[in-house]
């Protein structure tokens, strides 16, 4: 069975909250407010057991760095920078065998700088 939860990133403080939203506060809380971007634990953990949520950044061994999105009835991954540089809109459907694949380098909210092009 697959873990429900999800965390809150505070746009004015630029920091998430700890804890799992869903249980250790009241969630309604944060999503009524435009202060706070929820996002979801994806079910799926990278290689050293961190789990997946969404917005974070990841990279593999073959050095492709993606960012994990919710289409509503799926995970996906939105490749953004391959080895060489080269920026694509690729979307792949993001599966357990992908994650631990995987390492967890950041998240579109703290190191928007990883998704820039060298």
């Amino acid at each position: 069975m697959r873990e429900i939860k999800f965390r809150a990133w505070d746009t004015v403080l630029s920091k998430f909250f700890d804890g799992d939203i869903l249980n250790d506060y009241n969630l309604g809380d944060f999503l009524n407010d435009d202060r706070y971007i929820v996002t979801q634990y994806t079910g799926l953990k990278v290689k050293n057991g961190r789990e997946i949520y969404e917005g974070d950044i990841t990279i593999d061994g073959y050095g492709t760095v993606t960012v994990i999105e919710n289409d509503g009835f799926q995970w996906l991954e939105r490749i953004v920078r391959l080895r060489d540089r080269h920026i694509s809109k690729e979307i792949l459907i993001m599966t357990k065998a992908n994650a631990f694949r995987c390492e967890v380098i950041g998240n579109i909210y703290e190191n928007p700088e990883l998704l820039e092009g060298e």
